[in-house]
């Protein structure tokens, strides 16, 4: 049985260790181990870990020193060593396991390039992943040096006359692959701005949209039975605020 398909949980030991969690901080600290347990090792990226909580930002920000506990931050990302254990146990050996957990965190997160959308993956029988060689101290620095927060980002943009999200973009032409509405992409646009934390700096925002979207980190749409995308409460709300403001 595959490891991504079912979780032990413990009761008496979980009950143990979270005695003094209110009941906002279970549903997000259970979030959180089952979101581990299925893709490996989290980001230490707030606006990430407020997605998958299902967590404003300012929530997020109240609890998280509380559920961070839980935690060891290793490599710019949240391990658990109790869930690491565990995974050991479902599937392999120690190693085997802790290779699955990075190499899944890697793809999730945009960690490896090239690596095939998940429908390539499933045609593949298998997950490829190749990872990037190591950036020498120059590029290194040059990244440092070109990275933005987003609202400086957006000024640039609006000194050299270009789109925040050019015509030309890929993610136009995945949305078109998937079948994703463009209007359902504008508002995801809106709440990825919403989202970011004012110093958050990115070398390339656009390639981190694309990452949100391809994610579903912005939960403003999802999938119905039929396959077909719907506006999630959220995706309504923006829209409402959009159709208030330029109405």
């Amino acid at each position: 049985m595959k490891a991504d398909i079912w979780m032990p949980l413990f009761v008496a030991d979980y009950l143990a260790d979270t005695n003094r969690l209110t009941t906002v901080q279970h549903g997000a600290y259970l979030l959180l181990i089952m979101d581990y347990w299925r893709n490996g090792a989290l980001p230490d990226d707030d606006a990430i870990l407020a997605q998958v909580t299902r967590m404003s930002p300012d929530a997020w920000s109240i609890a998280k020193a509380t559920i961070q506990a839980f935690f060891q931050i290793e490599n710019g990302k949240w391990t658990h060593r109790r869930i690491e254990l565990e995974m050991e146990k479902a599937g392999c050996n120690k190693k085997t396991a802790h290779d699955k957990a990075v190499k899944a965190a890697e793809a999730r997160w945009g960690k490896v390039k090239n690596a095939p959308s998940i429908p390539q993956a499933l045609d593949q029988g298998k997950l490829v992943q190749r990872p990037s060689p190591s950036p020498s101290p120059t590029e290194k620095r040059k990244k440092k040096e070109s990275e933005k927060t987003l609202s400086e980002f957006l000024d640039v943009c609006k000194e050299i006359g270009e789109m925040a999200i050019r015509e030309d973009d890929p993610i136009f032409e995945w949305a078109k692959t998937v079948s994703l509405p463009s209007d359902m992409l504008h508002l995801g646009w809106t709440e990825f701005k919403n989202i970011q934390a004012a110093d958050k700096k990115q070398a390339d925002w656009r390639a981190t949209f694309r990452n949100y979207v391809k994610k579903d980190y912005l939960k403003v749409w999802a999938l119905n039975r039929e396959g077909e995308y719907y506006l999630t409460l959220r995706g309504k709300q923006l829209e409402r605020e959009l159709n208030g403001a330029s109405a």
